[in-house]
């Protein structure tokens, strides 16, 4: 199992969260998910880097970060229902596992935390 948000889950956690899901693969520079769309998805990194962008006030683009395999991405969307606040781009070929949103929103409800990832 890889890092972060996949390696905390209990093994019926895994089976469940990943059941209902789909994986996909993307080149480098696809973006898997875009700033301002709404969240119907939430993603686990599983092998491939990406990074995090998004714009100012005054419309200057920024990297905010990246993101290794284990990585959860898209759940800050789907946990407060606002959209996304920022693009993940692939920086190399990335495999992602993709989950509707509200299994990982009941894994959070059923934990009443969020764990650091």
């Amino acid at each position: 199992m890889t890092e972060g948000f996949r390696a905390q889950l209990t093994p019926d956690e895994a089976r469940t969260w990943s059941g209902p899901g789909s994986s996909s693969q993307l080149g480098p520079g696809r973006d898997r998910l875009s700033r301002g769309e709404r969240s119907d998805w939430i993603v686990v990194l599983l092998a491939g880097r990406s990074r995090f962008s998004s714009y100012t006030a005054s419309g200057i683009g920024s990297r905010a970060g990246g993101a290794d395999p284990g990585a959860l991405l898209g759940e800050l969307s789907a946990l407060d229902g606002e959209p996304r606040s920022a693009t993940v781009t692939a920086i190399e070929r990335v495999k992602c596992l993709g989950s509707p949103d509200g299994g990982v929103r009941d894994l959070f409800k059923e934990r009443g935390t969020s764990r650091s990832c």
